[in-house]
């Protein structure tokens, strides 16, 4: 289902990951978008990618380039700062993100 039914997606260490290759201005616009993405497709679990191992952020990131038709991207990712600033949770489980975050300037 992955690759074949859903455009720009690609399977990686068995999970299906989607690439929405158009801007979108919020994280909540984002998150819709990837749920109701994988619904049309009958898979009730679309959440924004939670990077766990940076190496495995790293390739996402990296493929996220390939597809992308921009000469610079930026990825909404399932984490958030919201109870502490620069302190990354992953937004499915509120637990604290394992990973140096990049995107955190450290």
């Amino acid at each position: 289902m992955c690759e074949t039914q859903i455009e720009n997606a690609r399977w990686i260490n068995n999970k299906c990951y989607f690439f929405y290759d158009k801007e979108v201005a919020s994280f909540d616009n984002s998150q819709k978008i990837c749920s109701d993405t994988f619904k049309r497709h009958g898979c009730e679990n679309g959440k924004l990618y939670e990077p766990r191992d940076a190496d495995n952020f790293k390739n996402i990131y990296k493929l996220a380039e390939e597809i992308s038709e921009y000469p610079t991207i930026q990825l909404w990712l399932g984490l958030n700062d919201n109870e502490k600033e620069n302190e990354f949770v992953h937004s499915s489980n509120g637990k604290l993100s394992k990973i140096n975050a990049p995107w955190a300037g450290n």
